[in-house]
């Protein structure tokens, strides 16, 4: 039996990353990055938690991708994380169509250009409405 796997590409658009479960317990687990070495780490964590069916609750899911690093001159330890949050109330009101189109337009946000504006701290404004599958590797 092949072991689970998650694959994902990184913003080149052709090279792809595959991580393998390490761990599930309950409604969490952690995968491993299958190139991961002692001085570079990279991790999946998805974690839900998920209310009783019945209650106006909200389900929350969270994935994180963490990465660990060792700067080879100082030895020291870097560690960055990217996370998603997804609160989805029981209430039928927000249809899992909704969420899935909120979802995707998060998602639409999320190539070169915005990400650099984003992590200098400013947003930029301009037309992000991208058809086709989503393809990080896109400006």
């Amino acid at each position: 039996m092949a072991a689970e796997s998650i694959i994902t590409t990184i913003t080149d658009g052709t090279t792809d990353l595959t991580f393998y479960r390490l761990s599930m317990t309950g409604y969490s687990s952690r995968w491993g990055w299958s190139g991961n070495t002692t001085s570079l780490r990279l991790f999946l964590d998805f974690q839900h938690d998920v209310s009783p069916l019945g209650t106006l609750k909200s389900d929350v899911h969270n994935m994180t991708l963490r990465r660990e690093e060792i700067n080879s001159t100082t030895g020291k330890l870097a560690v960055s994380t990217i996370s998603l949050q997804a609160k989805v109330p029981k209430d039928s009101v927000i249809s899992s169509a909704d969420v899935e189109n909120d979802i995707s337009a998060v998602m639409a946000l999320m190539n070169k250009t915005f990400t650099n504006g984003f992590l200098s701290g400013i947003v930029l404004s301009g037309d992000y409405n991208v058809t086709g599958p989503f393809n990080p590797a896109r400006a």
